[in-house]
């Protein structure tokens, strides 16, 4: 797991900016998509992935690593993982959507 000495280098997969949900917001994935259902129903679950992981990654900074709160930590993730799904299923219905307009 992560030590006390590593913790803050790991703020780096906080980064929402490069992530799939994001490229469809801008450019050509937003001219592409957003006409479509789906589109806006990403935001949420996508949303709630990055907030569940940020939580959990607070709590283990909080406790210094992940001794002692391991439980917490994995509420948080896997309620991260119930949000994902939602985004996979989002993406799949945008691609089916999309492929239906071509």
């Amino acid at each position: 797991m992560f030590s006390n000495q590593s913790i803050e280098t790991y703020s780096e997969f906080l980064d929402e900016s490069t992530t799939i949900v994001q490229s469809l917001k801008k450019g050509n994935g937003k001219e592409y998509y957003s006409t479509l259902p789906s589109y806006p129903l990403l935001e949420a679950p996508h949303q709630g992935v990055h907030d569940n992981i940020i939580a959990g990654y607070e709590v283990m900074k909080s406790h210094g690593g992940t001794k002692n709160c391991m439980e917490e930590i994995s509420k948080y993730f896997k309620q991260a993982e119930i949000e994902s799904n939602n985004v996979i299923k989002y993406l799949d219905n945008l691609a089916a959507e999309k492929s239906a307009t071509l």
